[in-house]
């Protein structure tokens, strides 16, 4: 669904608000046209469902994400970022907010990748948890890229004037010998890194960010070159980094993605628009640490309704069920069983799609984990 077409009162109850909008309106990717790029309307029509659903006392915590380009001044106008900030201070009053910049290679993952998060928290859920603030997402060391590599049996050949351009194969020397010569260090584990050799070694992107690490992989890379030497995976002078490899590197697990008939150039598209999973999942722990029965929480304090829209949207989900059954038998009034129905457990969707195709029967327990484990 068209996300600006959609209607914030039919937006369902849920604990937690996460996102992100797109990033060229502030990447240094893109034209970096800011508020004025037509694509920030995203972001702010989300916004706007945040303020509706944290009107309710429904939403408990909200975490949204961009790229670090959002804390760059460009165009003469202060950087996007404390817009940002003051637009959720404004909106959510009664939320304790912060903004955290998470480096993926402080996360156990062999990439340079900052990126920018902006988390907030209702204070009661902080008060009933006995905490004066959330705390910033634990640091938890870094990774070495060898062990991120897949196994080789051979390297290309360079020269092939079929497959390599002389620009490409000049680039791909270039680095290799300067990794060998300054930075190749087996004492300390430095056995290999990744360049992009798609672009001159006298451009900005064409150095080596982190010997240790890869370079952030982005959407437009057309040559991510490992370099170095390491027993079994990388020798001679090196070879492209893989697919699997590049999703390794996001914190994604390479057996479990199904790309089907997708070329290569639109899955490197796809990872380089991707958070690192172990960057997300450092901002969901720190959140996690004010955990408490939100439900409860939301019992507590729920505001005085403002209108009709307020009051609706305070319904508990039987109750609208109720209404809505009201709506088509006038005079009727929903039964509890009715209403228990509507809410069939993952096993019971199973068990009534597969009386479909066989009535009167009823698939064993191990039918429907398997029918489970395939979803």
């Amino acid at each position: 669904m068209d996300m600006l077409l959609q209607v914030d009162e039919q937006l369902p109850d849920f604990v937690g608000f996460i996102g992100g909008f797109p990033c060229p309106p502030c990447s240094t990717m893109g034209l970096r046209k800011g508020k004025s790029d037509p694509r920030f309307m995203i972001f702010i029509k989300g916004l706007e469902q945040l303020e509706h659903l944290a009107g309710r006392r429904v939403v408990k915590f909200y975490v949204i994400e961009n790229v670090p380009g959002m804390l760059q001044s460009f165009s003469g106008e202060p950087p996007i970022s404390e817009w940002v900030s003051k637009e959720l201070e404004r909106r959510l009053p009664h939320f304790a907010h912060y903004m955290w910049i998470v480096q993926a290679k402080e996360q156990l993952l062999p990439q340079s990748r900052n990126r920018v998060f902006w988390v907030g928290v209702d204070k009661e859920v902080l008060q009933v948890a006995r905490m004066e603030e959330l705390k910033a997402p634990t640091i938890l060391g870094s990774a070495s890229l060898n062990s991120f590599l897949d196994d080789c049996k051979k390297m290309p050949d360079i020269f092939n004037q079929d497959k390599f351009t002389v620009k490409k194969r000049n680039n791909i020397v270039h680095y290799n010998e300067r990794f060998r010569r300054d930075y190749y260090n087996p004492e300390e584990g430095i056995l290999c890194a990744v360049a992009d050799t798609s672009r001159a070694p006298e451009k900005l992107f064409g150095e080596f960010f982190d010997v240790e690490f890869c370079g952030a992989l982005r959407t437009q890379d057309k040559s991510k070159w490992v370099v170095g030497e390491v027993p079994g995976k990388v020798w001679n002078n090196g070879r492209e980094l893989s697919i699997a490899e590049r999703a390794r590197c996001m914190g994604m697990v390479p057996d479990s993605l199904v790309f089907g008939d997708t070329k290569d150039v639109d899955v490197v598209r796809w990872l380089g628009n991707t958070i690192p999973v172990n960057s997300v999942g450092a901002v969901i722990a720190s959140i996690m640490e004010a955990y408490v029965p939100w439900e409860s929480v939301v019992l507590l304090n729920r505001p005085v309704p403002r209108g009709p829209v307020a009051v609706s949207s305070t319904k508990s989900e039987s109750e609208e069920l109720e209404s809505e059954h009201a709506k088509l038998v006038p005079g009727s009034k929903r039964k509890r069983s009715s209403v228990k129905k509507s809410r069939h457990t993952e096993s019971e969707q199973l068990e009534s799609e597969y009386a479909k195709f066989d009535p009167g029967s009823k698939p064993k327990g191990s039918s429907v984990k398997k029918c489970r484990h395939a979803n």
